[in-house]
């Protein structure tokens, strides 16, 4: 979140500069938001609500951005994304947790109607790249797997792919080290990039970048203007003590301690020795400021030469949790990496994506609940160490909250998870080879039965496709019609979040899969890989999962709608086979007509005459046969 106030007191200490043959270090996720904002800025406003920018239209205005700053003279040079957050991010993280999911009760119990992030929610054109004025903080729910589609996008981009380096760490030390190392400037949202050493480095904040009006007085071409930080002249400006870490850092420390002091008062503190006490607490507070060690930056490289960089950045942060992988892969460099937890092991965590789900309902998480565990089982059984569960963080209440334990599984049981959910998707692969979004939306369901089952509760995505569907088909039979292919699913606020919620749940089960697809690579490639037959079965699985789609193809609400709707206007086109596939009637998962109902009443009803006539005929026979009458005294031996 930032030193509070730190950029307040430094901003005047910016220089306004015209841009550049410079060489640019991407804060990643700090780019991604940026995105973000640029895209919502330019969305049209939903009755009652947002409709957010897609997937497909961030990926493509990052893009754009980046290029757009290489034709005005930046020259991108390393895009950094974090890999692994540590222990002491723990308390901000769960804060930032809070204020999300309470921000997603609120627009539950104020917005009517709320659209999702999907790639059928598009705006006709790209945002204004670099507004005049700043892009507006945006008041909705941001975009659950924003970090993660940015990424993919750049790593799909040609011109981009061979800068974006996955870290061991945090994407901003990174940024520091090389802009310490090789000169540069950082791109960022995150204030805390003034106080590193950053040599003859510089840092730009992404909203500090501005196309340079037309002025006749002015001879300099038109082009972008940035206020561009040098730390060191700063510190030199204000006569901190050297070396940095007696100035910048002491003065961020100062900061951190009384945020409502005066610059002159911080400057004034910066000048005094520090006490034991307060010595101590400085040297806890200035080690995320500290430059990488030797050790902290061969780590790195390592790591970006491992199968782990291709991971997103939470399945990233979980793998990196398990000491015997951290063994495996810096074998070469013993400690390297600074942030392995010592002494016993612990219970790794994984913070999921905070989904658009209706927050008064169990979280959609949970159906796709048994994907994750055999994902985590798997990675336990190749890298053993962990203490035989993980602990989920999704909605939260409080910063007390505890997140959600789940057991791992034994080998055995492993084994058969992974054979039962090849066999399923390979069946549903099979019944739906050329239509994908059937496919997924199809396993939602039968992950929603599953879990369902086992709880032994009744399935929630048939309700909400029930509850999606019921004002129509409630309209239908008032109106005696035959069928509902003019009608409209509600736009209420109930129907909406059951929308919302359903197409959450199809999101979880896809994210759900692309961790088990990510984990997949690292079990095969363990130094006691599995045997068989669960090493046929993880191929087997890993060719099924290879259809996966890409973030920016996830499902939105939107889509979910007009697939739910195809079902019901035309039954007879792909409604069997889905419930054929999941051992239903059609009926079960798409409520009838009034008309529909009565035929089915009928057909039902001849269907139990016919048994009952064909059950009255059969005791006719019998009644007969027991009252035959015997002349031979040896008859009733032949009927025996």
């Amino acid at each position: 979140m930032g030193i509070p106030r730190l950029l307040s007191h430094l901003e005047p200490y910016g220089v306004e500069e015209q841009l550049g043959n410079v060489d640019i270090i991407v804060d990643g996720p700090s780019l991604a938001y940026h995105i973000y904002r640029l895209g919502s800025s330019s969305t049209l406003t939903a009755r009652n609500g947002r409709q957010g920018p897609s997937y497909s239209l961030l990926g493509d205005t990052a893009i754009a951005w980046l290029n757009r700053l290489q034709e005005g003279g930046f020259k991108v040079v390393a895009i950094y994304f974090d890999g692994f957050l540590p222990l002491a991010k723990r308390p901000t993280r769960l804060e930032r947790l809070l204020q999300s999911s309470l921000q997603l009760q609120r627009l539950h119990a104020t917005n009517l109607v709320f659209s999702d992030h999907g790639p059928s929610v598009e705006s006709p054109t790209l945002p204004a790249l670099f507004p005049t004025h700043g892009p507006r903080r945006d008041v909705s729910h941001t975009p659950p797997f924003l970090v993660p589609a940015i990424l993919e996008r750049l790593k799909s981009a040609e011109r981009y792919a061979s800068l974006v380096h996955l870290v061991p760490g945090e994407a901003d030390e990174y940024c520091a080290e090389h802009a310490l190392a090789h000169g540069g400037t950082i791109l960022t949202s995150d204030s805390d990039l003034l106080i590193h050493d950053l040599g003859s480095g510089s840092v730009v904040f992404l909203g500090d970048i501005h196309p340079r009006t037309k002025d006749a007085e002015d001879p300099r071409p038109q082009g972008l203007v940035v206020s561009r930080y040098y730390p060191r002249e700063i510190a030199s400006r204000l006569r901190l003590p050297q070396p940095l870490e007696q100035g910048l850092i002491r003065l961020g420390y100062e900061l951190s301690k009384d945020c409502h002091a005066s610059l002159s008062q911080l400057l004034e503190a910066c000048q005094k020795p520090l006490s034991r006490v307060d010595n101590d607490q400085f040297q806890v507070f200035s080690q995320p400021y500290k430059s990488l060690s030797v050790e902290s930056r061969h780590a790195a490289d390592i790591f970006s030469a491992s199968a782990a960089s291709n991971l997103d950045p939470r399945i990233s942060e979980l793998v990196l949790q398990s000491t015997s992988y951290q063994r495996l892969l810096f074998t070469t460099s013993p400690g390297g990496f600074a942030t392995q937890p010592q002494g016993q092991a612990q219970e790794p965590l994984i913070f999921l994506p905070l989904l658009l789900d209706c927050p008064v309902r169990t979280s959609a998480w949970d159906s796709s609940l048994a994907v994750r565990q055999l994902a985590y089982s798997l990675f336990h059984l190749a890298y053993p160490g962990w203490p035989g569960s993980v602990r989920e963080y999704r909605r939260i209440q409080s910063t007390a909250n505890k997140g959600k334990s789940l057991r791992l599984l034994s080998e055995a049981c492993t084994l058969e998870a992974a054979a039962e959910l090849s066999s399923v998707l390979s069946h549903m692969a099979d019944a739906f080879d050329d239509e994908p979004d059937l496919l997924w939306f199809t396993f939602a369901l039968h992950q929603d039965m599953s879990c369902s089952h086992v709880q032994g509760e009744d399935p929630t995505t048939f309700s909400a496709i029930r509850d999606i569907l019921l004002p129509t088909a409630s309209s239908a039979v008032s109106r005696g019609t035959t069928t509902t292919t003019t009608t409209t699913p509600t736009t209420t606020a109930q129907g909406n979040w059951i929308t919302l919620h359903l197409t959450a749940q199809c999101q979880a089960a896809l994210y759900s899969l692309r961790i088990l697809a990510q984990i997949l690579p690292l079990v095969l490639q363990a130094a006691a890989p599995p045997a068989e037959p669960l090493a046929a079965t993880l191929h087997s699985l890993q060719r099924l999962l290879a259809r996966l789609p890409s973030l920016s193809e996830y499902p939105a609400a939107s889509g979910t709608l007009a697939l739910v709707t195809d079902l019901r206007d035309h039954p007879d086109r792909h409604l069997p086979r889905v419930a054929s596939v999941l051992g239903l009637q059609p009926s079960d998962i798409i409520p009838r007509t009034r008309n529909e109902e009565k035929r089915h009443k009928k057909q039902q009803s001849r269907k139990r005459r016919k048994e009952q006539e064909e059950a009255a005929r059969q005791e006719d026979r019998i009644g007969s046969a027991s009252k035959k009458v015997y002349t031979n005294p040896f008859d009733v031996l032949g009927d025996q």
